[in-house]
């Protein structure tokens, strides 16, 4: 006996849309029965002075107020989070550029020992004692390869 809807995500009405439209008119009902029951007139005392307003207007005013601020702050906390976002695959960006370039090995016949010079300066010069450092770049590039 009741309504059904059927929506369909391929069916080009995006579902997200039509949902925070019934939200939305869903506050806009509530919100008008509210002032419509609600024309006493009472006296605000603010800091600087004091008026007579209806309950209606005040509950919208306080309402607005509110959600503007909630926006504020929200916004505020999603922008910082993006900005790190954007540090942060910057930082990514360069250590993939710094991992692509070539690496000179060379093999030092000094006391059994292989040093490893690098052509880039922010890499700074890796001096091991031993061939795993070489393994090591290794199993990070074929990570990041892999990640690509």
């Amino acid at each position: 006996m009741g309504i059904t809807i059927y929506l369909s995500i391929g069916s080009g009405v995006n579902v997200k849309y039509l949902l925070i439209f019934l939200l939305a008119l869903v506050i806009f009902v509530i919100s008008i029965s509210l002032g419509a029951h609600n024309d006493q007139i009472i006296t605000f005392n603010y800091l600087l002075a004091q008026s007579e307003y209806r309950v209606s207007t005040l509950l919208v005013l306080f309402f607005v107020a509110g959600f503007a601020l909630g926006w504020i702050i929200c916004g505020l906390f999603y922008l910082r989070v993006r900005l790190s976002l954007a540090r942060a695959n910057r930082k990514i960006k360069r250590l993939e550029v710094q991992l692509e370039q070539p690496i000179q090995l060379t093999a030092i016949k000094n006391e059994g020992s292989v040093s490893k010079s690098v052509d880039h300066a922010d890499r700074g010069v890796v001096d091991k004692n031993s061939a795993d450092s070489i393994e090591s770049d290794n199993a990070i590039r074929s990570h990041i390869t892999r990640r690509k």
